[in-house]
């Protein structure tokens, strides 16, 4: 432990590239490459990097095959038998637990693995797991540094509030103040995939890290056993967005975050692919009639039946009071075209009701035109397109009634323009 700024505790992690010398490849290509606030020395066992958690997923993420090609080069230099010594080549360690870049193990969501989970989870750890609409990244919701691990895991800005996911509605309302709509819909959609924006509670023991600072809090109880187990097991609420690196693909199942974070989270619970395929829909009961803030599982019409009057819409810049409210998001390395009639050459194709036919690099949303179909499949399909390696996906276009709203928010954010202030942003 380390003191940061004022006197405040700042977390480290310390990684050792062991062998270096200080003209070594590594010095050369990737010190250059350390942002500002990261330090190093050279000690006996080779160069320590003295890196805060908050900055980790940013760095070492985008840096350790940098790093792993220096050691590969340092082997090949010296004559070491690369295979032999790996284990000792590149260590990292942290107060936390398991070394944050050994690759996330991936074990089956019974009660074995929910044991082991919440284990992880209770000594600050951050676990993968599946709901019933996107695999998430778990962390205790009432320890500040457990909820760092996520942002740094993820390159998450830490101004994007997190959902604090409970057991059950009682459980909720020590958490947050409910109004009348808010327990309408609640009793109505919990468990399930909505997620209620509300005042925080007296007395609420979700971190100001997980509210992002916020006097209001982001809840759900979802449906899913393995996610209802996780939290009983972990017995404390669980702060989860989804289990990805910000600004891509949501994942719907165990490898795909095996593919994304396995080099920066602890545990993956695979419980299969998920069945909603879409992130909870948000709804805002702050001030005034509810609104809704993120289109999602559950459509905009059937939460205006429990109602008994129409959404609100934001209208214009407003606070960012949950996930998914930012510009760039859910986005492919490749990029989209949204609303396309036809494929161009060398495009892989997105399709809904067999607009572009059965061809080669095509998947189909829904041949039947099922919106349900259709968001259960669009990330898992986003996924498999983009792994093709084409540099762009044509999007058939999609009615924008029920869920098909949700599905057009979401293509519509993968689609937005990419600037550097956008990058690592999810929900």
């Amino acid at each position: 432990m380390n003191c940061g700024v004022g006197g405040i505790p700042q977390r480290m992690l310390t990684l050792t590239v062991r062998g270096l010398e200080r003209d070594s490849f590594v010095t050369r290509t990737v010190f250059p490459t350390i942002p500002p606030r990261v330090d190093y020395e050279l000690t006996p066992l080779g160069h320590s990097l003295l890196i805060p958690i908050q900055h980790l997923g940013n760095w070492a993420l985008q840096n350790i095959a940098l790093i792993e090609d220096a050691q590969r080069r340092f082997d090949q230099a010296s004559g070491r038998d690369a295979a032999a010594s790996g284990s000792e080549r590149l260590q990292m360690t942290n107060e936390y637990g398991p070394a944050l870049l050994a690759s996330a193990r991936t074990i089956p969501a019974d009660a074995a693995g929910l044991t082991e989970a919440a284990a992880i989870l209770r000594g600050g750890g951050i676990v993968a797991f599946p709901t019933e609409t996107v695999y998430g990244l778990a962390a205790d919701a009432t320890s500040e540094a457990a909820v760092a691990r996520i942002y740094a895991a993820k390159a998450r800005p830490d101004f994007n509030p997190l959902i604090a996911h409970v057991a059950s509605l009682e459980a909720a309302l020590e958490q947050g103040r409910f109004s009348v709509e808010a327990q309408r819909l609640a009793k109505t959609f919990w468990p399930g995939p909505l997620t209620l924006v509300v005042p925080l509670a007296p007395g609420a023991t979700v971190c100001t890290a997980t509210r992002a600072g916020l006097q209001n809090i982001a809840l759900r109880v979802p449906i899913h056993p393995v996610a209802l187990g996780l939290i009983a097991a972990a017995g404390r609420p669980l702060a989860a967005p989804s289990a990805n690196r910000s600004g891509r693909v949501s994942p719907v199942t165990a490898a795909h975050v095996a593919a994304d974070l396995s080099g920066a989270i602890d545990l993956i619970l695979d419980g299969g692919r998920c069945p909603r395929g879409l992130e909870s829909t948000v709804i805002s009961c702050l001030e005034g009639p509810p609104r809704l803030l993120r289109p999602g599982a559950i459509a905009r019409k059937d939460i205006e039946a429990v109602l008994g009057l129409a959404l609100a819409s934001p209208s214009g810049p407003i606070a960012i009071h949950s996930p998914g409210m930012l510009a760039s998001h859910y986005a492919p390395r490749a990029k989209l075209r949204l609303d396309a009639k036809a494929l161009e050459i060398s495009e892989a194709g997105l399709d809904f009701g067999g607009i572009f036919g059965k061809r080669k690099n095509v998947l189909d949303l829904s041949a039947s035109r099922d919106l349900k179909e259709a968001a259960a499949n669009l990330f898992a399909y986003l996924h498999d397109l983009d792994a093709l390696g084409l540099a762009r996906i044509a999007v058939a276009p999609i009615p924008r009634e029920g869920l098909g709203e949700a599905i057009n928010d979401r293509l519509a954010r993968a689609a937005a323009p990419r600037g550097r202030s956008d990058v690592g942003f999810d929900g």
